[in-house]
């Protein structure tokens, strides 16, 4: 028996994921699946066993794929782009909703790369007026039946947005 978290996981990129614990997530986008000793376990499978690899710092997860913080920029932090919690329960209902259509598309929002970036620690930068209108992207291409790339886009727009955010 492997003592491991159970939750879901969706892969947020086709290939095999190798974490530090040994185990092997593999598969292709949005398929939740573990490898233990060449073996594969799914949903459907006899075992439910599924792994997560347990949250880490975003500035962490962002060095150690070899991106690091611009040059310059000031106070520089890893940062969720759709946030990871939300402060108060009007930015927390956002982001329960837009982690969902990252998950639909196969994006983790925690540690998924798609989801980081590296900004400046300013004011504005994690308030509702920043999470409303990506949700509300978000929603409007879930709707549309956007698909993975589809997503990628506005996280990236939305990520260029925070980097660029100045003091008030």
């Amino acid at each position: 028996m492997i003592d491991t978290p159970t939750a879901a996981f969706r892969m947020f990129g086709k290939g095999e994921y190798n974490w530090e614990n040994g185990l092997t997530l593999a598969g292709s986008i949005g398929a939740p699946v573990l490898k233990v000793g060449g073996k594969f376990l799914d949903e459907g499978g006899e075992a439910t066993l599924k792994i997560v690899a347990k949250s880490r710092a975003p500035g962490e997860l962002l060095k150690k794929a070899g991106i690091f913080a611009p040059a310059g920029m000031i106070k520089p932090h890893g940062h969720h782009i759709l946030f990871e919690k939300g402060i108060g329960k009007a930015q927390q209902a956002l982001v329960t909703e837009g982690q969902a259509i990252l998950r639909k598309v196969g994006i983790d929002p925690i540690n998924g790369l798609e989801n980081l970036t590296w900004a400046p620690r300013v004011r504005g930068q994690h308030t509702l007026a920043a999470l409303e209108p990506l949700v509300t992207d978000l929603r409007a291409v879930g709707q549309a039946g956007g698909q993975y790339d589809d997503v990628v886009e506005i996280l990236k727009r939305y990520g260029d947005i925070a980097a660029k955010r100045k003091p008030k």
